[in-house]
Order: C-alpha cells, then structure tokens, then sequence
C-alpha cells in the first residue's frame, strides 16, 4: 500500500501545468467582397467595415459573397457568407484565439433633384425631412409652375404617386409619395 501511495504521490506532482497563455492575434480583414458594392472602406481599429452601395441596391438584400483576413487560422460565422439586411449595422465576430466582435454596416447616397423652369440656382434637397426646395423668380407665378425634372429615389425603381405635370400649383407644398424597395416617402416639394 506504501508503494501505491507513493506512486500515486509521484504521478500528480509530476503532471505539467500548461500554464502558458494563448498568443494575442487581433485579425485585420484584408477585403470584402459584396455583391452591389461601389467602395468598401475597412477600419480595421475600430474593427467596422462601411459598403458603399450603388443607389440601386437594395439594403435589406445584401449578400456578402467572402471574406479575407490577415490570420490563417481566423474563423468567422458561415452564416456572414449570403444575404443580409444592411438597414441597421450587422455584427459578427471573428475568432483567433480570442473573439473579436466586428460591425459591417451600408451606406447608400442617392442622388436626388428636383427644377422648375425659371428656377434660380440649385435645389435645396433635405433628404432626412424628406423636401426639396426650389427657387424662383418673385415675379414667377406659382399657381403655374412647370416641373422640368424629379428624382428622389433609385433611378428606374421608383414609382411616384403623381407625375411631374400635375404638380404646377405651388401656392402650397406638393405633397408626392415615392415608393421604392417596399417602402413608401411622403415628399414635400416647395417653390
């Protein structure tokens, strides 16, 4: 029994303590690929990644088609390979040997205008309050005004709930509906 006990004393204080801590490897990512993507900026500090998209996609369907980081043996969700709603920013985390949590967020600028004839300099667009603002003469007549041209949404995904021509009374705002991706803008245009 004597010999049992020392043996048994033996073998746990000989055991190796791994002791050693894992190394500490912040990944960057090299590149993105995004599907409908006109730039993609990387901050690789602040670990967010902005896609510029072109005014024709749709936000809530962007698909991520692949990634790439600086560290081999990096992992990251299979599920940030397909399609995503960029409306509000999309985290994930990418995994060394530690988790580091990183935003991937859409930006999309559509350009936007609105003239009359007669208008002097450009036109105000508010694309947050959703007006825009032309001006004229103040010799002009606004219970006759003609638009010359209107855009304030993606170029040919647009509908608009009046057309150009019935819009000519500008004593008040006119009021037009623009539809685009499912969702609908209530625009107000003054002159």
């Amino acid at each position: 029994r004597l010999i049992y006990l020392i043996s048994a004393l033996l073998a746990f204080s000989s055991c190796i303590t791994n002791d050693i801590p894992y190394p500490v490897i912040v990944p960057n990512v090299l590149s993105i690929d995004v599907e409908g993507a006109e730039s993609v900026e990387i901050d690789n500090a602040a670990r967010v990644i902005t896609v510029n998209l072109y005014e024709y996609v749709n936000p809530k369907k962007v698909e991520v088609k692949a990634i790439s980081v600086d560290f081999e043996l990096a992992s990251w969700p299979s599920a940030l390979i397909g399609v995503h709603d960029l409306t509000t920013p999309y985290k994930f985390d990418i995994r060394t040997y530690d988790d580091y949590e990183w935003t991937l967020m859409a930006e999309k600028d559509i350009e936007r205008y609105f003239t009359v004839e007669g208008q002097v300099g450009t036109a105000v667009i508010d694309a947050v309050n959703c007006r825009a603002i032309a001006t004229v003469g103040k010799d002009a007549d606004l219970t006759d005004i003609t638009v010359t041209s209107l855009k304030l949404g993606p170029e040919g995904l647009s509908d608009y709930s009046k057309e150009m021509s019935q819009m000519t009374d500008f004593t008040e705002p006119q009021s037009v509906d623009v539809t685009f991706f499912g969702e609908t803008q209530t625009w107000n245009l003054y002159v």
